[in-house]
Order: C-alpha cells, then sequence, then structure tokens
C-alpha cells in the first residue's frame, strides 16, 4: 500500500476473486451431482454481480455456497444447529437458504403471539407454546389432534409462510423467486408491477420446511399436514393490492400496483373464524381412491366433508381448567374474566365454576406528553384504578 497506494481501493476485489478461485478448486469435483434446491439457488457469478453492483460483501456461505462451519465465515448465526429434530430434508434447505430459515423462525414467534392474541379469551390461549418456541413440535398440543391443534398448525404454516414473503418482497434477501409477471397494462390508468410471486415463494417455503416432519401416512400426519396447508393458503387468500402513483406532482396519472401479503392480523382473524368452524373428523379408509382423506364423524345432510381451506381435527380437547404441564395447560386460575361477557371469558366458563374474586387493578402510563424542539419527548406518569375479575 506504501508503494501503490490505489491498491487499497480494489483489495476488496481482489480478495473475492481470491475466494471465488478457492471455491472454484474445492467445488470442481461435485458440480456434476451438486443439483439446485427445488426453490433455486442463486450461482456464484450472480452473487459476483449483486457484490459489483452494490459494493455489499457478501462473504461466507451465502456467497460461496462451501457448507463451511460459521466461525470461517460468520455470516449467518448457527440455526441449523440451534433446532434438533430436523429432517434430511430440513437440513439441506437449512445450509442452502440459512437466512430464509432464520426468517421463517422468527415467524413461528409470530404466529405464536398471533395465536396467543386470537384465543385471548380461551382457557388455553396459546401461552404454553411461548415458552417452548424454538422447538414447538415437542409440546404436548402440536402432537394431539385437538381443536387447539389444528389451529396452532395452520398459525405456524401461515406464519412462516408470511415471514419468507414479506422478507422478500421488502428485499432483505436475493434468493428469492421472482418470476417474470404479466406487463399487461389493465386499463389506461394503472398496470401491474412489483413482485407477486413472492408469496408463493413463501408458501413453497414453509410447506418443505414444515411437511417434511411428516413421514408417515397415520391420522395424525395427514391431519398436520392438512392443516399446515390450510395455514398456507390463508396468506395466499388474504392479500392486498398496493399501488404507488406515477405523474407530476403526484397527480396519479398512471398507478403500478401489486399484490403484498396482507398484516398477519388480517390472516389470524381469518384462521380464527376457521378454528370456529372446524371440524370432528376420522381417517377415510377409501383414502387412496376418494378425493379427500377425512370424513365426519357425525355426518348430517347439512354438513359436507372438510375442504383443504378448513381445519379439522380428530380428538377431544381437555378441559383446561386445572394447570397441568403434561396436557400444556396453564390453568384458568388468576386469569382475568368479563362478568357480562357472551363468549369464552365469561366468568363461568373461564373459572369453570369455581367462582371469581373483584380486584383492584393499579394501572401507570405515560401520558401528557409533548414534544420539546429539539428533539425530546417529555411525559408524565399517570396512576388509573380499576376494578376487575380474577378466576379463584
Amino acid at each position: 500500500k506504501t508503494m501503490y497506494p490505489r491498491c487499497d481501493l480494489f483489495e476488496k476485489e481482489l480478495r473475492i476473486l481470491v475466494i471465488l478461485v478457492f471455491n472454484y478448486l474445492m467445488s470442481i469435483s461435485e458440480i456434476m451431482t451438486m443439483n439446485n434446491d427445488a426453490l433455486g439457488q442463486p450461482s456464484i457469478l450472480h452473487n459476483y454481480k449483486y457484490y459489483r453492483k452494490t459494493k455489499d460483501p457478501l462473504f461466507g456461505n451465502d456467497f460461496l455456497r462451501l457448507n463451511l462451519p460459521s466461525s470461517i465465515f460468520p455470516t449467518h448465526p448457527s440455526i441449523c444447529d440451534s433446532h434438533s429434530g430436523l429432517t434430511k430434508k430440513q437440513i439441506k434447505l437449512c445450509y442452502n437458504f440459512p437466512d430464509m430459515t432464520s426468517t421463517a423462525y422468527q415467524g413461528v414467534n409470530l404466529a405464536i403471539k398471533e395465536c396467543k392474541h386470537q384465543l385471548r379469551k380461551h382457557r388455553w390461549d396459546c401461552s404454553t407454546l411461548i415458552d417452548k418456541s424454538t422447538n414447538f413440535h415437542s409440546t404436548h398440543v402440536m402432537k394431539k389432534g385437538y381443536r387447539e391443534s389444528a389451529f396452532a398448525a395452520a398459525m405456524t404454516s401461515a406464519g412462516m409462510a408470511h415471514a419468507v414473503a414479506r422478507s422478500c418482497s421488502m428485499g432483505r434477501s436475493d434468493r428469492c423467486d421472482c418470476s417474470d409477471i404479466s406487463s399487461e397494462r389493465v386499463n389506461k390508468l394503472w398496470k401491474w408491477g412489483g413482485c407477486t410471486n413472492h408469496i408463493k415463494f413463501g408458501m413453497k417455503f414453509s410447506k418443505i420446511l414444515l411437511d417434511s416432519l411428516e413421514q408417515a401416512r397415520d391420522l395424525h400426519s395427514i391431519f398436520k399436514l392438512h392443516n399446515n396447508k390450510a395455514g398456507r393458503l390463508a396468506v395466499g387468500k388474504n392479500t392486498e393490492v398496493r399501488c404507488k402513483c406515477h405523474g407530476m406532482s403526484g397527480s396519479c396519472e398512471m398507478k403500478t400496483c401489486w399484490r403484498a401479503a396482507a398484516n398477519f392480523r388480517k390472516v389470524g382473524t381469518f384462521l380464527k373464524k376457521k378454528y370456529r368452524t372446524a371440524q370432528l373428523v376420522d381417517l377415510n379408509n377409501n383414502a387412496g381412491r376418494e378425493k379427500t382423506p377425512f370424513v365426519l364423524v357425525y355426518p348430517t345432510p347439512n354438513r359436507r366433508v372438510p375442504t383443504e381451506r378448513e381445519l379439522v381435527y380428530y380428538e377431544r380437547s381437555p378441559s383446561y381448567c386445572d394447570a397441568n404441564p403434561l396436557l400444556d395447560s396453564s390453568g384458568t386460575a388468576g386469569r382475568v374474566c368479563n362478568k357480562t361477557s357472551v363468549e369464552g371469558d365469561n366468568c363461568e366458563s373461564m373459572c369453570c365454576g369455581r367462582g371469581y374474586n373483584v380486584v383492584m387493578q393499579r394501572k401507570t402510563e405515560r401520558c401528557n406528553c409533548r414534544f420539546i424542539w429539539c428533539c425530546e419527548v417529555v411525559c408524565q406518569n399517570c396512576t388509573t384504578e380499576e376494578w376487575i375479575t380474577v378466576c379463584k
């Protein structure tokens, strides 16, 4: 650098080229047997062009596809080793797409939080899944065929698909599938644009990551596969059209519109309706010849066989009244109830007939906030008191 001061301008690119040569020598013996993943994988040349364009130093597994330990190329956390019980297909997908896998598991946390919100007025409210969110499949509920099991499976599948689709649409990864879409102008005022295939990519990623766990063809595996699919389809169903205006001074003479995944609250509300109408089923003995693997346990002329968008369950749920770790039940003692509610949080239902106590609750919140130039927000602390009913 002392003799050639301009050499430091090319240091990063020279470093890239050296590692590229190393990667070529290491992988030449495997090039005949190495197949791209089912989701598609960018080539090394593609990543190098990306580096030249953005100057983003893409080192490590993401750039070289060497599958070397993260201690050598610490681009991504070792998420593939932090989850036990992964299948070979999941491990392969994880090492090929570590960033997307990490995003998918963030989607699991999103799903569990949304599950807790949607079932907040029920005796079982998903709270037992939060402590075990790193391996939610080990919970009792996920191993059973309850109505709650169906909802949790669908929410998890939807959360993964939604998180991956959102990550792709925000440009957080250059490894997302984006097929060419029609540039046909729908009318004179707007045309389709963007990448609508991110939703399909997220659904496909969720399918491979979750469905590969179900190797058997027993009732529980078919039950999980069905509800997983229902969750993914809920993401595809609940999309929204977003548009960007073009024209002088925002006159919106033309709009470019694209489909995007809706807010996950909308997906959660949609699946909550499916949870209410979930049907009790059994395995169809003629599953190989029939379109559906299920038959209704209590068929009636007005009830039809559930479609792929509906939730199903095959076991009656426990009461969840008492705390029982073996059943993933926290019980309802100490839960807040509503004396006048007609929903599941009614004190008679929530407290399982044990009665309730009326207690004073004090809450301290920030209030009377004002902005001081520049740049500070000053608030006061306000304390409020209210009477609440709590299950005995």
